[in-house]
């Protein structure tokens, strides 16, 4: 054993030393005279014991058993030994200080001596499993077993402190939410194992630029979160964020295959953001959730701003899983008028939200996000249905020709739905009639994910009897491949070639290209975005074959669009129609 007797009497010092050797207590012995000696000894050595006499010159006795707690980093069993007797109160209060036993020196012996170290021994060494098996028990509660990072609970320990410590200080900190970018795709395509192992890089990546003053945590799943102290500014958290981003660049190589990985960052800092622990992680979650939403593999500060847009998405979007969603969209028509005869020969079927609380509500206000939380099939079924079933309507009731044909948008989602084409026989068939003209729009863009699939399904259409369009043309990939490959008959150009019209000889020209083009591929060509006479006359003598915008008319109601149908000179207005 090393022990260390701390005592200020030189005589009492050599009979404790005699004592010990007395005892055959295997051992060997240091001496201190004062407490701040001790300490000092204590602090260059590790000892198994100290002999602390209760009466020090430049300390007593529980003032350095607090100092010996307070200061050594190893744990040490101390005998506190005195030269009278003392009170049961104090002697207790030297126990609680850290003291393991307590002895008169006028009856220490061999054998209380042997005695006592060797229980003061055992005692330690209980004491230090103990705290080695608490030491263990606080990693499995505070550290991810995965990555071996900080977990929720110590995360939101830590941010609890550092906002505690901020405001007593009045310094400036951030938290960073950090969420990997397709990591569920990810896991279904090569495992969990594999997304395991990506976890664990991912983490070591991050280890690799924080500084001292940051913690890195998993807080669950493939999210993330950084607790950034002492910053001077926001700046150094999209600092932070940069290097984050930019460590993600290089490949991980799982199973000898390399993965572009990418993370989306969300900021939010105190005092600006919040001024609450929760408020704070919610407003990161909400600047993460808008990147996730918007590029991806980027970062964003949360602002107000944010808050109002990312709310109003989360309405929008819960709104769109109600189940009273059917019953409030609309339907709507903007008429196709033919471009020679100038009469009404079909219509673009166009979808509207009565949202309960924001109005009635265009495409471009839900569109995006319901094809993003998997609302469109829904929108689109029921689009198709109405639609289908109007038309059907209009024809039993001699309002329009046979020629007439309704035009029908189809998203991604529903497009790339295998089950898509025996739902539309289904919605044709149940309309009692085999003399329905129908088109359906589609974008270029739509079809990148899966072509082939695509093909397939408009080629079935197509069987059906159904037009294929290829709508938008000219602000998606514009490649002739798709004109020669799908089983397209109409080629629909967009209306952002029309802005400049006929202003702009550049645009007059590419608009004519194009119409051109479309032309030698024996594609009927319908302009959308006519908003002026000059821009018809134009379309007209370019060879355009249908045309649509507010210039005939916007989009209209079934009311709306009948009556127009019983006027006969709506077309020949010389004003748009608004």
């Amino acid at each position: 054993m090393r022990l260390l007797i701390i005592d200020d009497d030189t005589v009492d010092r050599m009979s404790i030393v005699k004592t010990i050797r007395a005892a055959n207590v295997s051992s060997e012995i240091a001496e201190a005279a004062t407490a701040k000696e001790g300490l000092n000894a204590l602090m260059q050595g590790a000892f198994d014991a100290v002999l602390l006499d209760y009466r020090l010159p430049d300390m007593d006795c529980l003032d350095a058993l607090h100092a010996i707690n307070r200061h050594i980093a190893h744990h040490v069993a101390v005998i506190v030994l005195t030269g009278g007797p003392t009170e049961e109160d104090l002697q207790c209060r030297c126990i609680e200080a850290g003291a393991q036993d307590f002895l008169l020196k006028s009856e220490v012996s061999a054998q209380t001596c042997r005695k006592a170290l060797l229980h003061a021994k055992t005692r330690q060494e209980l004491t230090l499993q103990l705290l080695d098996a608490q030491h263990r028990l606080q990693l499995l509660a505070e550290n991810d077993p995965l990555t071996g990072l900080a977990n929720r609970y110590c995360f939101d320990n830590k941010l609890a402190a550092t906002f505690e410590r901020a405001r007593q200080r009045d310094i400036r900190f951030g938290v960073l939410f950090i969420d990997l970018d397709n990591f569920k795709l990810f896991n279904d395509c090569y495992g969990h194992s594999a997304g395991d192992t990506l976890l664990k890089m991912v983490a070591k990546r991050l280890l690799n630029v924080l500084h001292n003053n940051e913690l890195a945590a998993r807080l669950g799943g493939d999210e993330f979160a950084i607790v950034a102290q002492n910053i001077s500014g926001t700046q150094d958290l999209m600092d932070l964020s940069a290097r984050i981003i930019k460590s993600m660049e290089d490949p991980f190589v799982i199973d000898n295959i390399e993965q572009i990985v990418t993370c989306s960052i969300g900021i939010a800092s105190y005092p600006e953001c919040a001024q609450n622990a929760a408020d704070l992680c919610r407003y990161a979650d909400l600047a993460m959730y808008h990147v996730k939403n918007t590029r991806r593999n980027g970062f964003y500060l949360y602002s107000e701003q944010l808050q109002a847009k990312v709310l109003y998405r989360i309405g929008i979007e819960n709104a769109l899983r109600s189940k009273n969603l059917v019953p409030q969209l609309r339907v709507f028509y903007q008429p196709f008028v033919h471009a020679k005869t100038m009469e009404i020969c079909g219509a673009e079927v166009l979808v509207r939200w009565q949202h309960p609380s924001l109005g009635l509500l265009a495409p471009d206000r839900f569109i995006s996000i319901a094809e993003e939380c998997g609302m469109m099939g829904v929108i689109d079924d029921f689009t198709r249905g109405a639609s289908l079933r109007q038309l059907r309507t209009w024809r039993d009731e001699g309002r329009v020709e046979q020629s007439f044909q309704i035009a029908i948008n189809i998203s991604a989602s529903t497009l790339h739905d295998r089950s898509f084409p025996d739902a539309f026989k289904n919605d044709l068939e149940s309309t009692g009639r085999d003399d329905l003209r129908l088109s359906v729009e589609v974008t270029e863009n739509i079809m990148v994910a899966d072509f082939e699939n695509a093909a397939t399904a408009l080629t079935q259409l197509r069987d059906m009897g159904v037009t294929i369009a290829l709508d938008d043309f000219g602000t998606g990939y514009s490649s002739m491949s798709y004109l020669r490959q799908l089983p397209i008959s109409v080629l629909k150009i967009d209306k952002s070639f029309m802005q400049h019209v006929p202003e702009s000889p550049d645009d007059v020209q590419l608009l004519k290209s194009i119409i051109a083009l479309a032309k030698s591929l024996a594609l009927e060509v319908i302009v959308e975005g006519v908003e002026t006479l000059a821009q018809m006359q134009l379309c007209q003598a370019l060879g355009a074959d249908i045309l649509q915008g507010y210039y005939f008319s916007k989009p209209l109601t079934v009311s709306e669009f009948e009556y127009m149908l019983l006027r006969e000179d709506v077309i020949t207005l010389q004003k748009p129609a608004r």
